[in-house]
């Protein structure tokens, strides 16, 4: 039989052991005849992954609606250069012109009929009208400003008038 050793003398081997197995349930006792509780959840990363995605969709679609509208309003904003171009070189060529003035009776005229190319480089718009203004290149090598007014006649630009 051991003696315990005198008051003030300690020694460390002294010391009962550590409990050993599995760590000790925290949190209240479970009732009798009951399983313990559940541990509490941890977060889930699956659910994190999912909310990654459904962000990375949401601002993937907004993007492309964004590229969308862009395109859209670069279109807009060439197309009646597009339409004055098109009318000056069927002018140019003798080709028939009557599909591009807003009125068909509009006469051509005879300069911009004998010019040898334009550069047409501005454009304003104000809802249903547009004015794009250029330069055109006479048929005496001379370069004068032309301006033409276009107007929209169901959903598609026209000619309205052509100034020199």
């Amino acid at each position: 039989m051991s003696q315990a050793p005198p008051p003030g003398d300690h020694r460390p081997e002294d010391d009962p052991p550590p409990p050993s197995g599995p760590p000790l349930p925290v949190g209240p006792p479970a009732a009798a005849g009951q399983p313990p509780p559940p541990p509490p959840k941890r977060p889930n990363r699956r659910r994190w992954i999912i909310a990654g995605l459904v962000l990375l969709l949401v601002l993937g679609g907004c993007g492309a609606l964004a590229a969308t509208g862009a395109v859209r309003a670069f279109r807009g904003m060439t197309a009646p250069v597009d339409v004055a171009n098109d009318y000056l070189d069927a002018a140019r060529g003798g080709d028939n012109v009557t599909r591009y003035p807003c009125d068909p009776t509009m006469a051509t005229d005879p300069a911009v009929s004998a010019s040898t190319g334009q550069n047409l480089h501005s454009v304003s718009m104000s809802g249903p009208r547009a004015t794009v203004t250029g330069s055109l290149t006479l048929q005496d090598g001379r370069d004068t400003d032309i301006r033409i007014r276009l107007g929209r006649s169901n959903d598609e630009w026209c000619v309205d008038d052509v100034d020199l």
